[in-house]
């Protein structure tokens, strides 16, 4: 189950995430997945199985979209050991990529 890694400091998070729901180069499914992965709290942790139930879709889906918002810059996976993985999540003022060098300076 990857962990959540978010912006650190922003408090009210609706604001800024809801400005991927405008992005045209993600489809509406991925901008779907993105937003129930930027409520859950720096680590928090989720599953691909959960989204998938929550989602009514499968597998195979949930990892095409979660491949548009890697590309779009908006996550970011990180195995850091066996099994244990962090989830980088970017927003419209610093990428996936961008807030994992925020964490590693911390």
């Amino acid at each position: 189950m990857p962990i959540i890694r978010q912006q650190i400091g922003v408090e009210n998070q609706g604001e800024v995430y809801s400005q991927i729901a405008v992005d045209r180069n993600i489809s509406d499914g991925a901008v779907r997945v993105y937003g129930l992965l930027t409520p859950l709290y720096s680590g928090s942790y989720y599953s691909d199985k959960e989204i998938c139930k929550k989602l009514d879709i499968s597998q195979q889906v949930l990892t095409s979209r979660k491949k548009q918002l890697k590309d779009a810059g908006y996550l970011l996976p990180d195995v850091i050991q066996a099994r244990i993985t962090v989830m980088y999540i970017g927003n419209n003022n610093m990428s996936a990529n961008e807030i994992k060098k925020e964490w590693e300076s911390e």
